[in-house]
């Protein structure tokens, strides 16, 4: 993917002026419109974000918690569902590295996916919310 050159190319673009970057910021915007679906609940029919943004609405948005009622795991550790497959310890240090060599994740992406699975206390954030 060269996600790494892409990215630069973009910005380089978006430093020539405030008019450029609005410009870049706007197509990105608009692509969004176009390509972001929803799906209906029946699964049959999609709807693209800008119809939808556009569409009278009367549902309302709010925001919830969920608290779970099982116990916290004993042996905690961090697991990433990949290929159908949940992959941990040594498997996702492979392809996490594999992830940035390709340029699918950054570097820093990579980094902090090794931190947490490297930290499995980490993970439980039962007493953050």
């Amino acid at each position: 993917f060269n996600y790494v050159k892409h990215l630069t190319n973009m910005v380089e673009a978006q430093c020539k002026s405030p008019e450029d970057a609005l410009k870049v910021a706007n197509a990105g915007l608009n692509k969004a419109y176009t390509m972001f679906q929803f799906i209906s609940k029946d699964g049959k029919t999609t709807t693209s974000f800008a119809s939808a943004m556009s569409a009278k609405n009367d549902t309302k948005f709010c925001t919830g918690v969920v608290k779970g009622e099982l116990e916290t795991p004993k042996n905690k550790k961090l697991e990433i569902a990949y290929k159908g497959k949940q992959i941990s310890g040594d498997v996702l240090t492979k392809q996490v590295k594999k992830w940035v060599e390709y340029g699918t994740i950054e570097p820093s992406a990579g980094d902090a996916i090794l931190k947490c699975a490297a930290n499995p206390g980490w993970i439980d954030l039962s007493d953050k919310y």
